[in-house]
């Protein structure tokens, strides 16, 4: 298998940890149990030990599929192929508008690739290395020449499912809720050949 292009846009909005902070702290302010204050300097402490700095959000107006495009369209350049050259999408992401018919379908619709087939790849932070586990089978079989795997993550920004976990009730909520502050929003293209 050969990895022939890729490439990843994401929107030009920027979200420091203080800015995180503070988007928690305005929505937990009214309701939380406890010391928000401590839960604040938590959050901090982790976001520095982990090594985070800023995450990238769509700004109000953004549509992802902007970015989404632009990846593809990078990849289909650095690979040399045409969208019509694409035999397999397989949409990789736990970000999912639809879950029948596959998310890989509006995006292969979208982009004018009528002939390719498509489906989706749901397994969480290991969805894109799963889809070219599949990818490197399917090249390997022969049965296609050009498969493209496509990310698009687009949860966290204010409105969004993730959104909802800037609001704490307690220092407990911290245990599923902080992996989500350190999330940035963004889309992969991958074009795999034989």
């Amino acid at each position: 298998m050969h990895i022939a292009g890729v490439a990843f846009a994401y929107p030009e909005r920027t979200v420091s940890n203080a800015e995180m902070l503070q988007i928690v702290a305005n929505q937990s302010r009214e309701g939380f149990q406890g010391d928000l204050n401590t839960a604040l300097q938590t959050i901090e402490f982790y976001l520095n030990y982990i090594g985070s700095v800023n995450r990238h959000w769509l700004a109000e107006g953004e549509q992802a599929f902007t970015y989404t495009e632009r990846a593809i369209n990078q990849a289909l350049d650095q690979a040399g192929l045409d969208k019509g050259d694409i035999d397999l999408l397989i949409h990789a992401s736990v970000d999912k508008r639809v879950i029948e018919p596959a998310m890989a379908f509006f995006v292969a619709k979208a982009m004018g690739m009528d002939k390719t087939q498509c489906f989706d790849v749901t397994e969480a932070c290991g969805s894109w290395t799963r889809a070219t586990q599949i990818a490197q089978a399917f090249l390997a079989s022969g049965q296609f020449k050009n498969i493209l795997i496509v990310t698009a993550e687009y949860a966290c920004h204010e409105g969004q499912p993730l959104a909802q976990n800037h609001k704490l009730t307690s220092m407990a909520d911290l245990e599923w809720a902080f992996a989500s502050y350190t999330v940035g929003e963004g889309s992969t293209a991958t074009i795999l050949t034989a």
